[in-house]
């Protein structure tokens, strides 16, 4: 059986680690001996065993020397810069996944300087990106995949998540916004949009769902609560931190937000397409593709926070188009699934290994 060795350095409850940890075991499905190797212990690796991948926790990349992959698949600038170079040493053919568009960081030019026979990226704008600075690499577009789980189950759950924080059936609408603690989330301007609309005397409560799991948050909740004071909507803003399974929040809200400065993809928007929530999103490039340009959700300028208030204010007002995007969600979330992103990875891995290095080649 053809061995391929997904790998990163990070091992943390982020969208990437995420990512990979819901293709390792669809690619698993389509043929291929799956491993792991992971810089540090964490969230992914309790992840991947009870997934059954045999996985591997070593800050020494040149581990993979004993797994003897035949490819290996890594994560990130970061992690092709880590697991590729030693990928390369042992004579190892490696892919990796862009997880970020490039924007110059450090990283991302130690990563362009490892060999690899092919990259994928999560949107077309990343791939221009990358095509740009590595002309002569093969680039394919492999959207990442979510996994929403039981919509039906979060929807008998929604009720309760309102009462959780106190609302009734006639209080005022409930936005839900699904993001890990991170200053390019925007989380701030969201809550300066709650304000906005305070301030045209129209009230919305907002549910912000998740915590800090990357490590470098810093006092940002603190600053959060305290924003919420100085803007006068404390009562309005539910901070909730990080919880096990934000469905049944999806489902609780009349719309779904995603407020970010920066979004290479954008997992939580697939997610709440998926439980038919109408969603506006930030016009950055995950989003952006995700919504096809508006069709399937709302678009606003990244950072503007009176343009998010008045589409938020638009789209309650537009029971038409609320029902037309909650129908079409599903269909669409539907296209961006771990077993997607596997066939898509799957037929690239066919197409640059040498036969032989394949499933069934």
């Amino acid at each position: 059986m053809s061995r391929i060795v997904v790998a990163t350095e990070r091992a943390v409850a982020g969208g990437s680690q995420r990512t990979l940890g819901l293709v390792a075991p669809a690619l698993r499905d389509l043929g291929w001996d799956v491993q792991a190797l992971l810089g540090e212990a964490g969230p992914l690796a309790d992840h991947l065993s009870a997934d059954g991948i045999a996985t591997t926790v070593s800050a020494d990349a040149d581990a993979l020397t004993d797994l003897a992959p035949d490819v290996v698949l890594s994560m990130g600038a970061s992690g092709h810069a880590w697991s590729g170079r030693a990928a390369a040493h042992a004579e190892i053919p490696a892919v990796w996944w862009l997880d970020l568009t490039l924007r110059g960081r450090p990283n991302e030019g130690l990563a362009l300087g490892v060999p690899a026979l092919a990259a994928a990226t999560a949107t077309r704008a990343a791939r221009r990106a990358l095509r740009e600075r590595a002309p002569a690499l093969r680039v394919e577009v492999i959207a990442p995949g979510a996994d929403w789980g039981d919509v039906v189950q979060h929807r008998r759950a929604a009720t309760g998540a309102r009462g959780s924080i106190g609302l009734a059936h006639d209080d005022p609408p409930l936005l839900s916004m699904v993001a890990r603690l991170d200053p390019i989330k925007g989380q701030d301007t969201a809550i300066d949009a709650v304000a906005a609309l305070r301030e045209r005397r129209r009230d919305v409560h907002l549910a912000l769902v998740g915590g800090a799991v990357v490590g470098h948050e810093g006092d940002l909740a603190q600053r959060l609560y305290q924003q919420t004071q100085d803007r006068g909507v404390a009562d309005l803003v539910h901070h909730l931190g990080f919880v096990d399974d934000p469905g049944p929040w999806h489902s609780a809200g009349a719309l779904a937000i995603q407020a970010s400065a920066h979004e290479a993809f954008g997992l939580s928007v697939v997610e709440a397409l998926a439980h038919g929530v109408p969603v506006i999103a930030s016009a950055t490039d995950g989003p952006s593709e995700i919504l096809d340009g508006g069709r399937y959700g709302v678009l606003t300028p990244p950072g503007d926070a009176d343009a998010l208030a008045q589409a938020i204010a638009d789209l309650l007002d537009d029971d038409a188009r609320r029902v037309r995007l909650a129908a079409s969600g599903p269909g669409r979330a539907a296209e961006f699934t771990p077993q997607a992103a596997a066939q898509r990875w799957n037929a690239l891995l066919r197409a640059v290994l040498p036969p032989g290095c394949a499933p069934g080649g």
